[in-house]
């Protein structure tokens, strides 16, 4: 799934800052942004992986950019227990 052509430090530093400016940046504003130069059609691909194990979301309606992934506050919830109502 994930493009090869971008090295492993480069994927990580657009992880982290995704991670740091989630919600302030559409997809387009947000590469515009990014710590080190890749093509758009790498940074899509970075941006699936991202989607594809639930790290980000990307806002449908105005396209925005958004961390989601969280494993501390998912292993309190765990804790807890967790409910769930399926029927809202």
């Amino acid at each position: 799934m994930l493009n090869f052509e971008i090295d492993l430090i480069k994927f990580n530093r657009i992880k982290d800052f995704i991670y740091e400016h989630s919600q302030e940046y559409s997809k387009k504003e947000l590469y515009k942004k990014l710590p080190v130069k890749i093509s758009y059609e790498n940074y899509e691909m970075v941006l699936d992986y991202l989607e594809a194990t639930n790290k980000i979301i990307i806002d449908k309606r105005d396209d925005f950019v958004i961390w989601v992934y969280n494993p501390e506050r998912i292993k309190k919830i765990l804790k807890k227990g967790l409910e769930v109502d399926l029927n809202e």
